[in-house]
């Protein structure tokens, strides 16, 4: 995510999505996520943006899918490794 994140804040955003596609799917997520917590901060109110429990799982096992599946060395599976 180190090299996507890089390749992302470069303009490169092809690159970074050869890098670390989950990643640069969930960075959208993310973003809304943090704006959400941001604009609350700044008017002074809790905002909630729920995702909520089943949300979190999902992404969570997603996340741990695409790590499981990225790391087994057979095609078409090392399509999803970085290059």
């Amino acid at each position: 995510m180190t090299r996507a994140a890089y390749e992302t804040l470069h303009g490169r955003l092809g690159a970074a999505f050869r890098l670390n596609p989950v990643g640069m799917v969930l960075l959208p997520l993310a973003g809304v996520g943090l704006g959400v917590e941001l604009l609350g901060w700044l008017r002074g109110q809790t905002l909630r943006w729920q995702l909520g429990r089943r949300g979190v799982w999902s992404i969570f096992w997603l996340l741990v899918g695409f790590w499981i599946l990225r790391n087994i060395p057979c095609w078409p599976l090392t399509l999803l490794a970085p290059r």
